[in-house]
């Protein structure tokens, strides 16, 4: 799934993330676009957006990742970045057990707003290089069933777990929107704005 020298794209996805300060939102998406990790990242705005391509069976696809800070006021005044969403990833912090608990919350609250079902997607657990663990696997199997939602445990700092948590995520996401086992057959259409915030 590596941007390879082909100029066509194919396709146009969204990804949104939410999850609470300092579980490592931006150093996630810092590590997966760019291969870096900065510990020390201040925020200045309520959303970035990161830029991926990908290869996938000789077609390329880009991704526009959204870092968002999850408020009401927010949410308001920027609904169609979550409606116009392909998929959510939700993200906690292996050392912030309020972190895995918010994530019902807000997957509560998206439901009643928008139809969360039509999404793809996933909760990853950032931090897995701490020695002081404060979610256990049991906790992240409940929450994982009760949200009928796959976790994966990753390390922003070191990079594990990331790609193929990615990997995961965008193979299922294409095949859900293009309703294919695998393969890319039909194009979606959609046009290269869907989901910019106005």
């Amino acid at each position: 799934m590596e941007d390879e020298n082909i100029n066509y794209i194919h396709d146009y996805f969204n990804i949104v993330l939410i999850g609470d300060d300092q579980v490592g939102k931006t150093s996630v998406l810092d590590r997966y676009c760019n291969n870096k990790f900065c510990i020390m990242k201040k925020k200045n705005r309520p959303v970035e957006i990161f830029i991926k391509k990908i290869n996938i069976d000789n077609k390329l696809f880009k991704l526009k990742l959204w870092d968002t800070q999850f408020t009401d006021t927010y949410f308001k005044m920027n609904k169609q970045i979550y409606d116009r969403a392909d998929a959510i990833i939700f993200i906690c912090s292996i050392d912030n057990k309020d972190s895995l608990f918010h994530i019902k919350t807000w997957f509560e609250t998206l439901s009643e707003k928008i139809d969360i079902n039509l999404k793809e997607n996933l909760i990853l657990v950032n931090k897995i290089d701490l020695k002081e663990k404060k979610i256990t696997k049991e906790e992240l199997d409940k929450m994982s069933e009760e949200l009928n939602v796959k976790y994966f445990e990753i390390s922003a700092m070191e990079g594990r777990g990331i790609k193929g948590a990615f990997e995961f995520l965008i193979l299922n996401m294409i095949k859900k929107i293009y309703k294919q086992e695998g393969k890319i057959l039909e194009k979606k259409e959609k046009t290269e704005n869907d989901g910019c915030a106005s």
